[in-house]
């Protein structure tokens, strides 16, 4: 109950006892779609919910997160998107909203955009967090991931200073600058 993200934690639990990490990975994608990065970045407030805290031996669930992404092999999940809805959606900016708003709206059957500044998408994950930490080749395969999923087209090195060019194209836009 203590996950910001409201991630079935004692769901994955579970399925990785159970020998399937290929279901622990997918049930944390059901809330939060990039396992692997919060499995090595996340500060982890669920172990302090954990009863076995008060034994002082909470789970170490954000490991365990990072043990359902890195067990998997590939992070490319063999998924099925909802039907084409034929509506159009801007994302300006590929930080962590922005990607996961990307992901969940084009699982729904949206075509989406995703439109940075950069050539890659991370937002701050590229800057703000050290390589030890988030090795960034992970980063980008878990993003890459789940823009092949969800068909999700990515733009790079498109600074976007105007929206009323995207407004004419694009049903919705979602600005995740970050």
């Amino acid at each position: 109950e203590e996950c910001p993200a409201n991630v079935n934690a004692p769901k994955y639990i579970r399925q990785i006892t159970e020998g399937n990490q290929k279901a622990g990975y997918s049930t944390v994608i059901e809330q939060a779609p990039l396992p692997a990065i919060l499995g090595r970045v996340c500060f982890a407030p669920c172990q302090e919910g954990c009863r076995q805290e008060k034994n002082e031996n909470p789970i170490q669930i954000r490991l365990l997160k990072r043990f359902t992404a890195d067990s998997c092999g590939r992070l490319k999940r063999d998924v099925t998107r909802a039907k084409p809805t034929g509506k159009k959606i801007a994302v300006v900016g590929g930080g962590p909203s922005g990607v996961a708003c990307a992901f969940y709206l084009g699982m729904m059957g949206h075509d989406i955009t995703v439109f940075d500044k950069n050539d890659r998408c991370g937002g701050a994950m590229l800057w703000g967090i050290p390589k030890y930490r988030l090795p960034k080749t992970i980063m980008e395969e878990e993003i890459i991931a789940r823009f092949e999923e969800a068909g999700v087209t990515f733009e790079k090195d498109k600074e976007i200073k105007n929206l009323k060019p995207l407004l004419k194209e694009y049903d919705a836009i979602y600005i995740s600058i970050g």
